[in-house]
């Protein structure tokens, strides 16, 4: 009965992350039949600016506010999206002066972002649910009428509405606006780390566009965008199991078996990609013909990063104050290896840097679980 209560709950939130962001993933891929690769790979390279920054103003406070949340600590959630709310902004109106739309961007995302993950702190999976489909439906409706009239920046646009709209939970949460943030001091080492996991996840998957532009040129990022964008749409199992535990194990409970079937059905995606890409891409998406064998290889980070999306929440629910060091592992072999394995073996060698990075990531968080158990 326990166990099926479990599934039910967690179906909320992985139906939330696939169909959510299975809606932004098809405005993803209807605009790379539209437009050429390199106005696609500039496009990515202005979304993943204004996702960098979101990361950097929230600072891993969305992590922070589920278990807070899930422990029932009204004081300090509240000065927790406080807090992201000024800073959110502070980071936006520096934005302005390099890019309105961007800015724009930057502030929706934070919002939208930690409106969810306070939703999952008070375990609301099935408003959360609601919330992840109802902007996924708005995010390709309001891109494609704002691209008609405003080309690339009407995606940005589009992108801005469909997030402002759905960022009320977020506003929802306050029950006053208070910059009284003394109490963080109490938990900002592992909030701090909490923002390494945040950038090892996300920040790991915006980083390598900033890098490949100067380097290979947009059409290398437009190819390499449209297969990390197929990777991100089958990621959103591991994604969502790691929301879940956040939140669950915040309240001691346990899902061993949930993880034992996610981590088998990682096992099957990955093969699945290896034997059904070149049909797939050679029959829809023929442009993007020569990074075929790239997202071969990119298929199989989904085991490894599902490994490290069940350490992460676990020692985060620990309050472990080593788990944001994971982040210099993983972002650092991307920005070392990127160049390297890229010069050497072209866009082959891109997806092989974030393979590598993503067992190396997983390494590390194994071991600082194990030790951290034995001592806890």
């Amino acid at each position: 009965m326990k166990f099926s209560k479990t599934v039910r709950q967690f179906s909320f939130v992985g139906i939330g992350k696939i169909v959510g962001s299975g809606l932004s993933a098809i405005f993803y891929i209807l605009f790379a039949l539209i437009l050429e690769p390199s106005q696609y790979g500039e496009l990515s390279f202005l979304i993943a600016i204004a996702q960098i920054t979101s990361i950097f103003s929230r600072l891993g406070f969305n992590h922070t506010i589920t278990i807070f949340q899930g422990k029932q600590d009204k004081n300090i959630s509240e000065q927790i999206n406080n807090f992201v709310l000024l800073s959110t902004s502070v980071a936006s109106i520096f934005l302005l002066f390099i890019n309105p739309f961007v800015a724009l961007l930057t502030l929706s995302m934070s919002f939208f972002v930690m409106g969810q993950h306070n939703l999952l702190g008070k375990s609301k999976y099935k408003f959360f649910m609601n919330i992840s489909i109802l902007q996924g439906l708005l995010h390709l409706f309001f891109v494609l009428i704002m691209f008609t009239f405003f080309n690339l920046e009407g995606i940005l646009i589009g992108m801005c509405i469909s997030n402002l709209i759905c960022c009320y939970p977020f506003f929802k949460s306050f029950s006053k606006f208070n910059f009284d943030f003394r109490k963080l001091r109490t938990i900002w080492k592992t909030s701090i780390h909490n923002f390494g996991v945040d950038a090892s996840t996300n920040l790991s998957r915006r980083i390598d566009k900033i890098i490949i532009a100067p380097i290979f040129g947009f059409t290398s990022v437009g190819i390499f965008q449209f297969n990390t964008q197929i990777l991100f749409a089958l990621e959103l199992i591991p994604l969502a199991l790691h929301s879940f535990l956040l939140s669950e194990e915040s309240r001691g409970n346990k899902s061993k078996k949930l993880i034992f079937y996610i981590l088998i059905l990682s096992i099957i995606i990955s093969t699945s990609i290896f034997f059904l890409s070149p049909i797939f891409v050679k029959q829809f998406f023929s442009q993007y013909s020569d990074g075929i064998f790239s997202l071969q290889i990119l298929g199989f980070t989904i085991i490894p990063l599902t490994i490290s999306s069940i350490f992460s929440a676990k020692l985060q629910v620990m309050e472990s104050t080593k788990v944001g060091f994971a982040a210099l592992i993983r972002i650092g072999s991307i920005i070392i290896l990127i160049p390297i394995l890229g010069n050497w073996f072209d866009l082959a060698g891109l997806s092989l840097s974030l393979l590598i990075s993503s067992i190396l990531y997983s390494i590390f968080l194994g071991v600082l679980y194990k030790r951290l158990v034995k001592n806890y």
